[in-house]
């Protein structure tokens, strides 16, 4: 895990829980979290994501969400994926994330953390943890960023 002081780190706790992540760019059909307390939530535009979050789609289910790094995942129907871990420093633009496509199938695009360093990212699945090491730089709108896109079904 990088050594990230509070003051840097960009994700912000949430009140007696895990801190909030990234959010809900956009979602169709039924979308729900189970958070680490056991609760569970129905997702909306917007809405946050939190660490230890289990994400859900139904058969008619998808969504979108963008973390505190920029790293963007897709989530197709019937899926599920757990928001395992993700520090991000905006200052330093580093870090280090984890999480595990259980279901479903993810396309993700990688964001600051997964260039910051060879092991700074890590999916799992099923079948093995894939090792995000950074990607070319690309342009999108008027930010620079690493890309990824590749598409996985389990």
């Amino acid at each position: 895990m990088a050594n990230i002081s509070s003051t840097e780190q960009l994700a912000q706790a949430s009140p007696g829980g895990p801190p909030e992540i990234g959010h809900v760019q956009s979602v169709a059909g039924d979308v729900h979290a189970t958070h680490a307390d056991g609760s569970r939530s129905a997702l909306t535009e917007h809405a946050p994501v939190y660490q230890l979050d289990q994400i859900e789609t139904s058969a008619d289910g998808a969504l979108e969400i963008e973390f505190v790094d920029h790293t963007t995942f897709s989530i197709g129907s019937d899926a599920r994926m757990v928001l395992d871990e993700l520090v991000y420093s905006p200052s330093s633009h580093s870090g280090s994330a984890v999480f595990s496509a259980v279901k479903g199938t993810f396309i993700f695009i990688s964001g600051e953390v997964a260039a910051s360093g060879p092991d700074a990212m890590r999916v799992k699945t099923p079948a093995g943890v894939l090792g995000i090491r950074g990607t070319p730089m690309a342009r999108r709108g008027t930010r620079s960023r690493s890309r990824i896109s590749p598409k996985l079904s389990f």
